[in-house]
This record gives C-alpha cells, structure tokens and sequence, in this order.
C-alpha cells in the first residue's frame, strides 16, 4: 500500500503478512551475543609439554605459595621437581618479560592459555599458582590454576578459548609415578594425586580425575596400560553428598563394565581427602577398605 508522504513523495507501507513473506528466516543473522572468537585447535602434546616447560621454567614461586604447598605436606625437591609456578600478576615486569621470550622461541597458537591481540601475544591472567597436569609419560598436557581467592572455585584450567587467536583447554586425566606393577588409587585433582603419592613414600601410582564426575578417556587409559585392578580414593563426602554418590555410582559401574576389580579405601570423614589422611600422620596405607 503506497500513501503520500510530505513534499509529495510516496512510502509503502507492507501489511503484516506482506512483511512475513518478505524475510528470509532461514538466513537471520545469528545475535551478537551469541559470537564467539574462533577457537584454534590445540597443538600435538608433545610440543605442548615443550612449550608449557619452558614457560614453567621462566617463572618463580611466591614464598606465599611455596609456604602453601610445603603445609600440604610437599618438599622442596618435590615443589621444583613438579614445576609449580606463581601466576605472574597481568602486565608486570615478570608477565611482559615471560610473553616476550616465549613468543620469540614460540609459535603460541594452538596453546590453551595465551592468545595475540593487536599482534602480540599474552596469557590469561589469574591469581594463584600453575600445576602441570601430565600423562603417563610425565608429559604437560595442560595446566590447572589453583585460585588464590577460589571460595566458589578452587581450580580453573589455563584456557583461552574465549580470547582472540585462543585455545581451549580439555579437561585431562593426570598420572603421577606410573610403571607397570605398581598399585594403582584413583582419585581427583592433579595437586592432591601429586601430593599423597609423595606422602605414600611407596612406589604407588596415582590417576586423577579433573572431578569425580569426569571420567573421560578413563576407560581407554585403564586398557592401553592392562590395568585389572584399581584403589578408589576419592574423597570422604562420597559418604554423604548424594550428588558425588552418584558419580562414584558410575565410576564402579565403569570399572565393571571394563573388568577392572576395585578395592574401596575409606578412612575418618574428619579428613576429606586422602592427602588429607596420610598428612595428619597415616603414612602407609592403613585404611578401613
């Protein structure tokens, strides 16, 4: 319908079914807030071990930190051993310095954790400090933040999926102290599978879950090293929170369906992990199965 507009010029004016038909709504334009960068994928592990190395390597441990993990129960062989490092604080001396050597040797794209804006590279910035979560090879897949101010949150991945030019971290099973024969535990969080594997003082092998609800690659894990038997040792609220009840539920129900025999540990729910337990003085195993 065309009517006169002032100065004698003609609009038209489209009814409501006029205007329907006229929209293709099989090409709207997805909202703006649905746009997200585009995630580069990740690079092969072994160049990813390189690079996190020499990345760990370039940094320090704040004597805040290192305090923290010493009243965890770890040495200082065992601190430098295990490559943790200080997150260093977004654009200091440390952070600019680390970004400029790194880029210089490095190609970062593919690397969960950095990406280039205007040119240059930079890493996610977080305060806590890095764990390196490794594979049975004792290579760095990835990298955990354990948060300083983690109330909500304890642990995060060093991820950039959501930056420009940025990758994202998978959520990866990390092994401590495997060779074939040794007594394998189950259980969650690289730090704490780090931590009693050392307070063990035994040729024990630990697997970590990023979460006792997380088992992927568990399976395929537990057959390419011919693993029959396995000790569960997640944490004592597996007792009494139904929600983590439930994820213990699947994981037993996992380990028949592959033929992996378990043995449960349990021990006093005053001490919630079994890092816990050996640190308060258990130093073997002696727990109630």
């Amino acid at each position: 319908m065309e009517v006169p507009h002032s100065g004698g010029v003609k609009e038209t004016i489209m009814n409501s079914r006029e205007l329907a038909e006229a929209v293709d709504f099989s090409r709207l334009p997805v909202p703006v807030y649905h746009r997200t960068e585009p995630e580069t994928p990740m690079k092969p592990l072994e160049e990813r071990s390189r690079i996190y190395t020499d990345f760990l390597q370039m940094l320090e441990l704040s004597p805040m930190h290192r305090l923290g993990l010493q009243n965890r129960g770890l040495d200082d062989r065992i601190i430098a051993a295990n490559l943790y490092r200080s997150a260093p604080k977004k654009h200091g001396r440390l952070y600019s310095k680390v970004m400029y050597e790194l880029s210089g040797r490095y190609d970062l794209s593919g690397m969960p954790g950095f990406y280039r804006q205007n040119g240059q590279w930079h890493m996610v910035s977080s305060e806590g400090f890095f764990i390196p979560v490794r594979d049975v090879q004792g290579r760095i897949q990835g990298l955990q933040v354990r948060l300083d101010n983690g109330e909500t949150q304890k642990y995060k991945w060093f991820s950039s999926n959501s930056y420009p030019e940025g990758t994202k971290c998978s959520a990866f099973l990390h092994v401590v102290n495997w060779k074939p024969g040794r007594k394998i535990f189950v259980t969650e969080g690289a730090l704490k599978a780090d931590t009693a594997s050392h307070l063990m003082e035994q040729d024990m092998c630990f697997i970590a879950l990023p979460g006792v609800g997380s088992m992927k690659g568990l399976n395929s894990l537990l057959q390419k090293l011919n693993i029959s038997e396995i000790t569960e040792a997640f944490d004592m609220d597996k007792e009494s929170n139904p929600v983590v009840q439930m994820s213990v539920k699947r994981f037993y129900g996992l380990m028949e369906k592959i033929g992996v025999a378990v043995q449960t540990l349990k021990w006093n729910p005053v001490y919630k992990g079994i890092d816990d337990r050996l640190l308060a003085g258990k130093r073997q195993v002696g727990f109630a199965a």
